[in-house]
């Protein structure tokens, strides 16, 4: 990010990732607990599905923060130029001894 950001899309880029961090949890916290109380299922379930949704959490955040390291890569990507040797740049070779033939 060699260019300075607007200010709204550092913001949108922050609470986008706020919005992925607190939603796969809060919908596995809402949903883990209707789930036991209207179907009577054991609490290890609501364990289980906030493990889950902190799984999700992770994932999610993962993927976001990769995609978003590739837009930027791409743009700070300066073309430079390819650096060649040849076996004959190098200082072991004597070019005057090759003059004299």
């Amino acid at each position: 990010m060699s260019k300075k950001e607007n200010p709204v899309k550092t913001y949108a880029l922050v609470s986008q990732i706020g919005f992925i961090i607190l939603t796969p949890l809060l919908i596995f916290i809402w949903g883990g607990s209707v789930l036991v109380d209207k179907l009577s299922l054991p609490s290890w379930v609501m364990v289980v599905l906030i493990l889950i949704g902190i799984l999700v959490m992770i994932c999610g955040t993962v993927n976001y923060l990769a995609q978003l390291i590739k837009r930027y890569e791409k743009g700070d990507d300066k073309k430079t130029q390819k650096v060649v040797s040849g076996r004959r740049d190098n200082d072991y070779y004597d070019d005057s001894i090759r003059k004299k033939y």
